[in-house]
């Protein structure tokens, strides 16, 4: 919404929308409804609307090769194996391109690599030009080339579940501590009335593990609370300390591997699909494939690890965190930079800086106005909610 701020009618709404199908006719049906739907209310109501694809795709079969391959296997250990229609379609469409140009789908667990003479070998049973460790935090790739696992400052846990019901959730809420770097809980709703929440703590300011942060989740969200049998734990090795993204010519690491989880946030996609290009690029492209990823990543991300280290530092201390997010609130621009910091490759600049610092004096200003002071709580909360 633009203004989005409280007590101001907006002059603009907009809204997302997702819509998937594994029949193309379908999919222009619920369009054709949509912009329908904006019609009417251009009529009714006097206002102006305008639907703006940003992303046609039809859906994708997975690959008849792969899909025989795997019910193959399947009623070759004795299993009933049903076809399902993937609810996202992100990995039938990747795995379908990449199957398609030539690529072998294999499921294969991982135990040992060694760097060779004639290429790299996995397990003594397969070899390779090129090997791209994309193996998660717990990477067995990076581990067999040597890389250690991130110290305990650098490094988060995360806990996610599912609720049945979402208890009236009808947005993205966070509830994030002051004074103890990354650490918030979250929830959202989600279709079927049920809801997605979590926590994340950094390992170094979190004592008692896995039962501590459920206690922490369970005091931030007391009627959000998950089914256990839902909730599961994640190690995200953080990109404020990372191992070497290449750590032999003809073997690389991306995504989690390599430890890029974003400092302030926790997120990963991003950096995930940015550094699986770059690897998948130099891998079919360079003399060098290590060499050539990592001059690209450091060309493409240096300047944004640099400052987002440096304000996960900041967030180690009191205030920084209530004052960033009540700035985000005051000032959409505000807002943009740092959704481009925690969840992109953003940085920050001296316009952004003076930009902020200006929200935050108005805001400043207003409460030690009189007549704001009676909506004024005497002293800062230890967590403030941020919703979205």
């Amino acid at each position: 919404m633009k203004p989005n701020s409280t007590n101001v009618i907006p002059g603009e709404d907009r809204l997302g929308v997702d819509i998937r199908d594994v029949e193309p006719e379908s999919i222009t049906t619920i369009i054709d409804e949509a912009t329908a739907c904006l019609d009417r209310l251009e009529r009714e109501r006097g206002v102006k609307t305008e639907f703006t694809p940003d992303l046609d795709i039809d859906p994708v079969p997975m690959s008849d090769r792969c899909r025989e391959g795997m019910l193959a296997a399947g009623a070759n250990a004795g299993y009933d194996v049903p076809e399902l229609v993937s609810g996202a379609g992100h990995d039938p469409m990747r795995i379908a391109a990449a199957t398609d140009a030539g690529a072998e789908l294999a499921t294969h667990r991982v135990a040992s690599l060694r760097l060779g003479a004639e290429g790299v070998v996995v397990d003594e049973a397969r070899t390779a030009n090129v090997v791209i460790g994309a193996d998660g935090a717990n990477s067995v790739v990076a581990r067999q080339l040597g890389q250690p696992r991130n110290p305990a400052g650098h490094r988060a846990v995360a806990l996610r579940g599912y609720t049945e019901e979402a208890g009236g959730l009808d947005e993205l809420t966070f509830d994030w501590k002051s004074a103890e770097g990354m650490a918030y809980s979250w929830a959202f709703p989600l279709a079927g009335g049920r809801a997605n929440v979590g926590a994340i703590r950094l390992t170094d300011r979190l004592s008692g593990g896995r039962a501590a942060l459920q206690q922490e989740m369970a005091h931030d969200l007391p009627d959000l609370y998950p089914r256990a049998d839902s909730v599961k734990g994640h190690t995200l090795p953080l990109a404020s300390r990372r191992p070497d993204p290449a750590p032999a010519p003809r073997a690389l690491l991306a995504g989690d591997a390599a430890s890029l989880i974003n400092a302030l946030s926790g997120e990963g996609i991003y950096y995930a699909l940015a550094s699986g290009a770059m690897a998948g690029h130099a891998a079919v492209t360079a003399t060098d494939p290590g060499a050539a990823y990592r001059s690209r990543l450091r060309g493409r991300f240096a300047a944004h690890w640099r400052h987002t280290r440096a304000i996960a530092a900041l967030l180690r201390l009191p205030g920084p965190v209530t004052s960033m997010l009540i700035t985000a609130d005051r000032d959409p621009e505000t807002l943009e930079a740092l959704l481009d910091l925690t969840l992109g490759d953003g940085t920050v600049t001296a316009r952004r800086v003076r930009r902020a610092g200006t929200a935050l004096a108005r805001h400043a200003a207003a409460r030690a106005s009189p007549r704001a002071a009676k909506a004024t709580r005497p002293h800062g909360d230890p967590a403030l909610t941020r919703r979205r």
